[in-house]
This record gives structure tokens, C-alpha cells and sequence, in this order.
């Protein structure tokens, strides 16, 4: 989810949050595991999106993902993606920055 907030662009799609989250009387949460099996059909996404959202999801339900994957990402969601295998390895003090 930080990599999600982090990123902003993908979250802040309203049919992105309208598959993921799920309210109820009693409770707001991220249905993962739905998002999981659905989105490559439910949503339109570039090539970059498509990348991003198979590599985060990667670091929830681990699996064999394709490297080449990275190749559409570009700097800063790279970075986003970076961060979050530190986060996942338990190092939250990876500092990865974007180059200018």
C-alpha cells in the first residue's frame, strides 16, 4: 500500500480504488487478493501501470515476476518499487533516489 500512495498517480484513479477497497457498515478495507485476480481485466493500463502494479503486487503475493518488467517503469516508479523490496527486507533505511 505505501508503494501505491507513494506512486499517487495509480491510487487516485477512481476505478483503481473501486476495485481495491471494499466499505461496508462495519468496515473500509483493500481487498488484495480480488485486486489480484481482476485488474489486468477490470482496468485499462499503459505498459508503465501494468509494470508498476505487477511488481508491487509481487512484494504482497510473492511469485516469479519478470524482470524485464522494469524496463517501462522509468526513474521515479522504479525507485517507489525499490523502496518497497528494502521495506519488504526489513531495511527501511535504503535511501533511492531519482536522478535529475
Amino acid at each position: 500500500m505505501a508503494a501505491l500512495i507513494e506512486e499517487g498517480d495509480i491510487l487516485a484513479r477512481g476505478d483503481v480504488r473501486g476495485l481495491l477497497v471494499v466499505e461496508n457498515d462495519a468496515f473500509v478495507f483493500c481487498d488484495w487478493p480480488r485486486f489480484e485476480a481482476r485488474y489486468r481485466c477490470v482496468l485499462v493500463l499503459d505498459e508503465g501501470e501494468d509494470a508498476f502494479l505487477t511488481l508491487v503486487l509481487a512484494t504482497a503475493f510473492p511469485r516469479l515476476v519478470p524482470l524485464w518488467k522494469v524496463e517501462v517503469l522509468g526513474e521515479r516508479r522504479l525507485g517507489i518499487v525499490l523502496r518497497a523490496l528494502a521495506r519488504l527486507a526489513g531495511c527501511a533505511t535504503v535511501s533511492v533516489g531519482v536522478r535529475s
